[in-house]
């Protein structure tokens, strides 16, 4: 909603994410899902956690008012050639059918990007999804 975020303190670190069959880990990437998510939470307007019913491994962060915000706040590494690499975010999200609608996704603070406008409302398959931008 345009509103400046600032990161009162860096959230703790998660461990890094393992990739295939050889777990090997990625040494600049943070993975966050389910009851991770919280703790890059800088604040949230609207925006509830829940599974909506479905169970824990579906948690994740819901809104159903137009105008609710989410604000995020994610370590990047501080120093070195991961602190110059440049920095990707991945979101995942629902894409269906019906009760869905469009968030629209910025940078603050020390990155910048292009805003983005995500719509999660997808009548063409009449099916629900698990979306990643």
């Amino acid at each position: 909603r345009g509103h400046p975020h600032k990161c009162l303190r860096a959230p703790a670190a998660l461990a890094g994410p393992l990739h295939g069959e050889s777990g090997r880990e990625s040494a600049a990437s943070v993975c966050a899902r389910g009851s991770q998510l919280p703790r890059f939470v800088a604040s949230a307007q609207g925006f509830e956690l829940t599974d909506e019913g479905r169970g824990p491994g579906k948690l994740g962060y819901v809104a159903s008012q137009p105008g609710d915000s989410l604000s995020l706040c994610l370590p990047f590494p501080a120093g070195g050639a991961a602190a110059r690499s440049p920095k990707v975010l991945w979101l995942g999200y629902l894409r269906s059918y019906e009760h869905m609608g469009r968030v629209r996704v910025s940078c603050d603070g020390g990155c910048s990007c292009l805003a983005t406008l995500i719509d999660a409302h997808d009548t063409k398959d009449g099916v629900s999804v698990t979306d990643v931008r």
